[in-house]
C-alpha cells in the first residue's frame, strides 16, 4: 500500500548520493555488509570485503514486510496474502509458456484448416466453370489443334506446384534446424566432480547427435542445390515453350471462328490445372486436421496438468499453516475464482450482448478460457451455442477469433479463503482482521525476519497485550522482530532488545539507541510514548483509583 508516498519518502530523505549501509549476521553467525546508494544497484559485501553480486534477501530464509495498511487491506486480497506469506517457496512452472505456445500454434493451424470446406467448395465450382467453358473448344474440334500448345502449359503449371513443394519442404527444414543445430551446448563445459565416466558417456551420445545433425545440415544443402536444378528445368521448358511460339501462333491463325478466344483457351487449360493441384492440397492438408485437433487437446491437457501441480504445491503449503496455528484456516480451491472469471469475461466479450445470466451459464459450463476456445475451435461452439442465441453467438465468435492469442494465455486464479475462528477473514472487521493477520505473521516459523509498520493503527491496547505480546515472546528468540510504533506496550512488554528512538531536526535524522533496561530509554518511552513523566504518572493515579 501507498507505494507513491514510500517512494517519495526515501527520495527525500536520502535526496540524491544519499547511501545505506546495513551490517548483517545470519543464522549461521556470518556477517555480511548490505549497501546502496539512492538510484543504485545493491551491493552485498562478505566479510572479506568480497562483493558477491546477490540479493540481500537471500541472505535469509524468509522477510516480511507490512506497512502501516497493509494489514487491514490484505484480508481483501488473499491470493496476494497467500502468495506474501509462502514468500517465493513454491516454484513457477518451467513449462506453461510452451504449452500455451503450443496451444496458440494450433489454434492458429486450426482456424487455417477451419477455412478448407469452403475453399474446396470454391475451388471445386471454379473447376466445374473451367471444364464447362473448354467442353465448347471440345465441340468445335478446336482443342485437339491447340494440344500442344495447352499441354505446354499444363507442365509448367506442374513444375511450378513441384517446386512450390520444395520451397515448403526446406522452409520447415530450415525452421526446425535453426532451433536445433546442436545438441553438445547442454553441458556448457559442465564438469561433474563425482560421477565423471556418466558424463563423458553423456558427451559422446551428444557428440553423435552432433554428427548427425551435420548430416541433416548437408542434407539441407544438397536440397538447396536440387531446388537450384528444379529451377533451371522450369526455364529449359520456358525456352522450348517460347521456341514454339511462331508454330503456335500459325495453328491459331488457322482457326476460322470469331466466337472463340482461342488466347483464353491455353488460359483456361493452366487455370484448371492449377485448380486441381489445388484440391488435391486441400484434400491433403485436410486429412491433418484430427492430428492438429490432437496436439491441440494435448497442449490443453499438459498446461492443466501444470497449473494443478503447482496448485498442490501451494496446497500441501496451506495444509503445513493450518497445522502450525489454530486462529486461522487457509482453503484453496483449483481455479476456483469464479467471480474473476466471470467479471473478466465480461470485459473481453463486451459488446456481444451477454446477460449476466447467460455469462454465469457459460462459467458454470466452462473451467476456463482454454475450454471455451476447444469448444468453439474444434466442437463447432456446440455447447456455447445452447447458452446464447445466434446473433450472439456470431459477435461471440468474432471477439474469440480476434482475441484468441490472448485468451489463451489467461489463467483462472485458483480461490484463497482465509478464516478467522471458522469466519471468513473478509467478514470481520478491519480491527479483527488486522488482529488475525498479525498473530498469523507472528505465529509462522518460516522467517528471519519481520518488520511490521505501527500496528497499533488497527489493534486495540488489549488485543496487542493479550495475543500480540504473548506472540512475540514466544517467538522473539528464533527470529528477528522491527517494529515501528507508538505504543509502548510493544517495546515495554515486548522486552526489546534495542530501542532506537528517531527524531527529525530540520535536515537530519537524530538515532539514539538503547534497550529496554537503560534509564535513558526509560525516559525516552515515557516522554515520547506516554507524553511525558507528568501524563504517565497522572494516568498511573488515575488507574489506580478506578481499580
Amino acid at each position: 500500500m501507498d507505494k507513491d508516498y514510500k517512494e517519495s519518502l526515501v527520495k527525500n530523505v536520502f535526496g540524491s548520493g544519499g547511501k545505506a549501509t546495513l551490517n548483517v549476521i545470519d543464522k549461521h553467525g556470518k556477517r555480511y555488509s548490505v549497501s546502496r546508494i539512492f538510484g543504485e544497484r545493491i551491493n552485498v559485501l562478505d566479510e572479506n570485503g568480497k562483493d558477491l553480486n546477490i540479493n540481500p534477501i537471500s541472505l535469509f530464509d524468509g522477510v516480511q514486510y507490512f506497512g502501516q495498511k497493509d494489514l487491514s487491506s490484505s484480508a481483501d486480497h488473499e491470493n496476494g496474502l497467500l502468495e506474501k506469506l509462502i514468500s517465493g517457496r513454491i516454484a513457477q512452472p518451467s513449462n506453461l509458456d510452451s504449452c500455451v505456445n503450443e496451444l496458440i500454434r494450433t489454434a492458429e493451424r486450426l482456424l487455417d484448416v477451419s477455412k478448407i470446406p469452403q475453399q474446396m467448395t470454391d475451388a471445386s465450382t471454379k473447376q466445374t466453370e473451367l471444364e464447362h467453358k473448354l467442353s465448347i473448344f471440345e465441340e468445335k474440334g478446336v482443342a485437339d489443334k491447340l494440344k500442344e500448345q495447352s499441354g505446354h502449359a499444363i507442365d509448367s503449371t506442374k513444375l511450378d506446384a513441384v517446386k512450390n513443394r520444395i520451397d515448403d519442404i526446406l522452409h520447415d527444414m530450415h525452421d526446425a534446424f535453426s532451433k536445433n543445430s546442436t545438441a553438445s551446448g547442454t553441458l556448457d563445459g559442465y564438469s561433474s566432480d563425482f560421477n565423471k565416466d556418466i558424463f563423458e558417456d553423456v558427451e559422446t551420445v551428444l557428440s553423435l547427435i552432433d554428427f548427425q545433425l551435420a548430416q541433416i545440415s548437408s542434407c539441407v544443402a544438397e536440397i538447396e542445390r536440387q531446388r537450384s536444378d528444379m529451377e533451371d528445368i522450369i526455364l529449359r521448358l520456358k525456352g522450348r515453350t517460347d521456341s514454339l511460339a511462331d508454330e503456335f501462333a500459325e495453328i491459331k491463325r488457322e482457326i476460322q471462328d470469331e466466337t472463340l478466344d482461342v488466347d483464353s483457351f491455353v488460359k483456361m487449360t493452366a487455370e484448371l490445372q492449377k485448380t486441381k493441384e489445388k484440391l488435391k492440397q486441400l484434400s491433403e492438408e485436410a486429412l491433418t486436421k484430427s492430428k492438429i485437433e490432437a496436439a491441440f487437446i494435448k497442449a490443453a491437457r499438459e498446461r492443466n496438468e501444470t497449473l494443478l501441480t503447482t496448485y498442490n504445491a501451494y496446497k500441501a503449503e496451506t495444509e503445513r499453516i493450518n497445522q502450525n496455528q489454530t486462529e486461522l484456516r487457509i482453503e484453496i480451491t483449483f481455479k476456483g475464482d469464479r467471480e474473476s472469471f466471470k467479471s473478466q469475461l465480461k470485459n473481453d466479450f463486451k459488446g456481444t450482448g451477454i446477460s449476466d445470466i447467460k455469462y454465469q451459464m457459460i462459467c458454470n459450463e466452462f473451467i476456463d478460457y482454454v475450454a471455451i476456445l476447444e469448444d468453439w475451435i474444434i466442437a463447432d461452439g456446440g455447447k456455447l451455442k445452447q447458452i446464447v442465441t445466434h446473433s450472439e453467438y456470431a459477435k461471440l465468435e468474432e471477439k474469440l477469433r480476434t482475441q484468441y492469442e490472448e485468451l489463451l494465455k489467461r489463467q483462472v486464479e485458483n480461490k484463497v479463503d482465509i478464516y478467522y475462528h471458522e469466519k471468513l477473514l473478509r467478514q470481520h472487521s478491519i480491527g479483527q482482521r488486522a488482529s488475525a493477520l498479525i498473530l498469523f505473521i507472528l505465529t509462522q516459523d518460516n522467517n528471519d525476519v519481520i518488520f511490521i509498520d505501527q500496528p497499533e493503527d488497527d489493534l486495540d491496547n488489549k488485543v496487542i497485550y493479550d495475543e500480540v505480546i504473548t506472540a512475540i515472546l514466544q517467538k522473539k528468540p528464533y527470529m528477528q522482530f522491527i517494529f515501528a510504533t507508538h505504543n509502548a506496550n510493544i517495546p515495554v512488554l515486548g522486552d526489546s532488545e534495542r530501542v532506537l528512538v528517531v527524531e527529525f531536526q530540520e535536515t537530519k535524522i537524530d538515532v539514539a539507541q538503547g534497550n529496554i533496561d537503560l534509564d535513558s530509554t526509560h525516559k525516552q518511552i515515557v516522554d515520547i510514548m506516554e507524553g511525558g513523566k507528568e501524563a504517565f504518572d497522572k494516568r498511573q493515579l488515575i488507574y489506580t483509583s478506578w481499580c
